[in-house]
């Protein structure tokens, strides 16, 4: 397994997941409660996929 395919599917994952949330906060603007739970769940992937880049960064792939 290489660098790039370890990381490959996170940032698939994290791209199609913020899309998907932050256009549906765009919809749904003018309920506060619901677009604030999905601004955060669109940004949660893409902090995981950054802090797997740094594990990735310090260890070893295989």
């Amino acid at each position: 397994m290489s660098f790039k395919t370890a990381l490959e599917p996170i940032y698939l994952l994290a791209l199609v997941n913020a899309i998907v949330c932050w256009s549906a906060v765009w919809l749904f603007w003018d309920r506060f409660e619901f677009s604030a739970t999905l601004l955060g769940l669109g940004c949660f992937p893409i902090v995981v996929a950054v802090c797997a880049y740094l594990y990735l960064l310090t260890k070893r792939v295989r």
